[in-house]
């Protein structure tokens, strides 16, 4: 016996059912156009079932109106003629009729007959006088009752109901199977291709060729699988531009890092023997005090040129080292802070008070150079008329903060930092007083910024203590995302 569906077509259905089914679009798909498709199916059945209820109904009414104009005048004469056999011959004919449950004749003499059984099933009386003769002729000679069945009428409409209902439900499962099998053919298999193509595609690598049957999708999907060739080829390109960008970029920076190293660490050689000379000049008991106080200022001069090559040093170091990250107790961290910088501390009468500080994820040395210059700026850039007090905690974190990250502040008393000013702060050589009043490079807060974004975290500046100035460093408590 031939197949009626060859094997492997309807394993192909079967799988793409299957798939389909599995798909939650897919489901989704099916049950909204199956839900729609029942939805019309009702109304449509509702309203035929209506007109078939009135059509049964219209029948009985019409059985009735026979009954009025054919069967009445031939009653009136059996009653006429009191013939008893033929007047419950015609009840008992009456009672055939389509619809009709129960007849009752009357005459005006009070003799009743009947056929059939009354009930109180739906239905519905009608009387009709039983006339002999017309005009002034026209003779009442009793009453016919009939009782009209409407049971019939509602079995059949139910009937009628279950029927069509069960015949929606078997078409609504073979159109949601047939919907799947549609589903995953047209669109589902070609979007999961499409899905794992896209989850292939790598940075920096070509794109491979789009799946056979993806590449054969019409319409709209069409045009998806083209955008995400042109995308995938379109990033490749740009990927690779970037690359040798980024490629270029860095061997830029190692040149500059290594050239600025080379030249602050000739410039310190030298900067060490012009020191070594003034202090011999110093020794030769010079009695004119001009030249005195012109050593003196040779010797400040050299001291902050000698500063400045080795902040040019240290920065050029934190550009191009590649640091190692681990966990970094704090605590520690910062008392040995305190005992580096106690002569400062003692000096300047600093209070300087520490909360207790999670351990944080980066590299010790940076940080420690971090915070030693945060600390010797809130000591350097004290009040006149007060002693410094600087306070080192966390803070509450902001907006756009992880979980995972914590904020430590270190606020001073200081003079503070104008709101307009407080950007500029970080850029290379930026000093905002004269260094005759406050020494330095110019490139303390730089090399804070560096480091905080080697720790890709990041250093702002807000208010301290009463007009002195807050600097916030977000690190991150665990290992680096």
């Amino acid at each position: 016996m031939p197949q009626i569906v060859p094997a492997g077509l309807f394993a192909r259905l079967r799988d793409s059912f299957r798939l389909g089914a599995q798909s939650p679009v897919g489901r989704r798909f099916a049950v909204l156009a199956v839900l729609c498709s029942s939805v019309i199916a009702l109304f449509m059945t509702a309203l035929q079932l209506f007109l078939d209820y009135r059509r049964d109904r219209e029948e009985v009414f019409q059985s009735v109106a026979v009954i009025e104009t054919t069967v009445l005048p031939a009653m009136a004469e059996s009653l006429w003629l009191f013939d008893d056999v033929l007047i419950r011959s015609q009840l008992n004919s009456l009672i055939n009729v389509k619809g009709i449950r129960h007849a009752e004749l009357r005459d005006s003499g009070g003799t009743v007959w009947s056929a059939g059984r009354r009930t109180d099933a739906p239905g519905q009386d009608f009387d009709m006088p039983v006339v002999r003769g017309q005009g002034e002729a026209e003779q009442v000679l009793g009453q016919l009752s009939v009782q009209a069945d409407f049971q019939e009428v509602y079995r059949r409409t139910l009937n009628r109901a279950g029927v069509i209902l069960l015949s929606n439900g078997v078409k609504t499962a073979v159109v949601a199977a047939c919907l799947l099998v549609i589903y995953q053919l047209m669109i589902g298999r070609h979007l999961v291709s499409l899905a794992r193509h896209a989850n292939n595609l790598q940075p920096g690598r070509q794109p491979g060729r789009l799946p056979e049957h993806a590449g054969k999708a019409v319409g709209e999907l069409a045009q998806l699988a083209e955008a995400i060739s042109r995308s995938a080829t379109a990033s490749y390109s740009y990927a690779s531009e970037l690359d040798a960008s980024n490629q270029r970029l860095q061997e830029a920076n190692k040149e500059q890092a290594e050239f600025t190293y080379a030249v602050s660490h000739d410039l310190k050689s030298p900067s060490n023997t012009i020191g070594m000379l003034i202090e011999e000049l110093e020794q030769l008991s010079l009695e004119d005090e001009g030249a005195l106080q012109t050593l003196a200022d040779m010797k400040r001069t050299n001291t902050r040129m000698g500063q400045l090559v080795e902040d040019v040093l240290n920065y050029a170091r934190i550009i191009e080292e590649r640091p190692v990250f681990e966990q970094v107790e704090m605590g520690p961290l910062l008392e040995a802070l305190k005992e580096d910088l106690a002569a400062d501390i003692a000096r300047s009468g600093a209070d300087i008070r520490m909360e207790t500080l999670p351990p944080v994820h980066g590299h010790a040395l940076q940080l420690r150079i971090l915070f030693q210059n945060l600390l010797a700026n809130a000591i350097k850039f004290r009040a006149p008329d007060r002693a410094p007090r600087i306070e080192i905690r966390m803070v509450p974190p902001r907006s756009g903060d992880r979980p995972d990250q914590v904020r430590i502040s270190v606020s001073d008393n200081g003079i503070g930092i104008p709101a307009a000013l407080r950007q500029k702060v970080f850029g290379l050589f930026q000093r905002l007083h004269a260094s005759s009043s406050y020494t330095g490079s110019g490139l303390g807060l730089t090399i804070c910024r560096r480091i905080a974004s080697n720790h890709h975290g990041s250093i702002t500046v807000t208010d301290g203590i009463n007009g002195g100035t807050a600097f916030e460093v977000l690190l991150w408590l665990n290992e680096l995302p």
